[in-house]
């Protein structure tokens, strides 16, 4: 019984350190400071940082939405190639995300670079159409 305690409480403080990870504001800071000069691994590990435990953080969540769409703009292509290579619970919570911009972004300008980009056809879609939902 206590070796099971035991590796339940380990996994709970793992679980938590990791979240507190994902929802670290500093992060966040640290990817717009370098927000022209992002990598496509570092927008992915950018996208990857949100969890649904992050929403509960409402200046998190807008800090990271409002990023969202500012890396979105700047390296579309990277945004896009990352999102295909996410797990698909995690690519949707982004999606949704896309769908409540939190600041006003020309969606229209978006769309079209992102249309400009090569990729998976139903993401690039599916994309689109979250973005779309915000005019």
């Amino acid at each position: 019984m206590k070796t099971i305690l035991l590796l339940f409480t380990f996994s709970f403080v793992c679980n938590a350190q990791e979240i507190e990870k994902n929802c670290n504001q500093k992060y966040l800071v640290q990817v717009e400071s370098n927000i022209e000069k992002l990598t496509e691994k570092e927008i992915a590990s950018y996208l990857r940082a949100f969890e649904k435990e992050c929403a509960k953080n409402v200046e998190y969540s807008e800090y990271y939405n409002e990023l969202l769409f500012k890396i979105s703009e700047k390296h579309p292509q990277e945004v896009l190639n990352s999102l295909d290579k996410i797990a698909l619970e995690k690519r949707n919570l982004i999606l949704r995300e896309f769908e409540n911009e939190v600041v006003e972004v020309d969606n229209q300008k978006l769309i079209e670079k992102i249309k400009s980009c090569r990729g998976n056809g139903n993401l690039k879609k599916s994309l689109i159409n979250a973005i779309a939902k915000n005019k």
